[in-house]
């Protein structure tokens, strides 16, 4: 089982915030919360973050009935169907079979007995699992999100405060950079929070005159 989470999946800048300001605002002016995200991480260690990932490929006589069993399987457990393709055409009035794969998403306290069921549904050819332990990735973004949005806090304060056109527009600068920013994470902590809520499971299913097992 691995226990890492592949880069490509979430990318995000792990730059610290630039200590200058512009315009003599200097970093002491902006007080921002400085806890680094490997102490934040170790104080919120009692819940993981993981990211479950499961294949299953089928064989089957009946593939009717087994496109029926599973999508009703999915449901039951509050799953949905995220993406499907097919391919083929019915076996009995054209000779090619059919075949069909689904992508779908499980809640993760239904996943294992979702996989339970799902295994009895057909002929299960090939199956995978893997946990990808995200929680010092989650935490780190969880950090920078608070740490920039003490920064937005401090600017608009300041802004408040200026009295000078020029010190107002560079501090309206930052702010936009700072806002950037946290929508960025905040899209990433969506994303990770996605992928722990649902559980992936990638099935394929092919129909054959004979089931054969591997």
């Amino acid at each position: 089982k691995s226990s890492t989470f592949a880069s490509d999946d979430v990318k995000y800048d792990t730059a610290a915030a630039p200590s200058y300001y512009g315009n003599g605002f200097s970093e002491e002016e902006i007080d921002y919360d400085t806890l680094s995200s490997e102490n934040a991480a170790e104080n919120d260690l009692s819940e993981r973050k993981i990211i479950k990932t499961a294949s299953l490929s089928y064989q089957t006589q009946a593939y009717d009935d087994f496109m029926d069993s599973m999508s009703r399987c999915v449901t039951s457990y509050g799953g949905y169907i995220e993406s499907s393709e097919f391919y083929g055409n019915s076996m009995y009035s054209s000779r090619s079979s059919r075949s069909a794969y689904l992508t779908a998403r499980i809640p993760s306290e239904n996943y294992e007995k979702f996989m339970a069921d799902a295994g009895n549904l057909g002929t299960l050819t090939y199956k995978s699992e893997s946990q990808n332990d995200v929680t010092m990735s989650y935490v780190d973004v969880e950090s920078h999100i608070k740490a920039f949005e003490t920064e937005r806090d401090s600017l608009m304060l300041l802004m408040e405060k200026s009295g000078s056109l020029s010190d107002v527009i560079a501090l309206q600068s930052r702010l936009t950079e700072v806002n950037y920013q946290l929508d960025s994470y905040k899209s990433q902590l969506r994303k990770y929070d996605n992928l722990i809520s649902y559980c992936t499971v990638n099935i394929d299913v092919i129909e054959v005159v004979r089931e054969v097992l591997p």
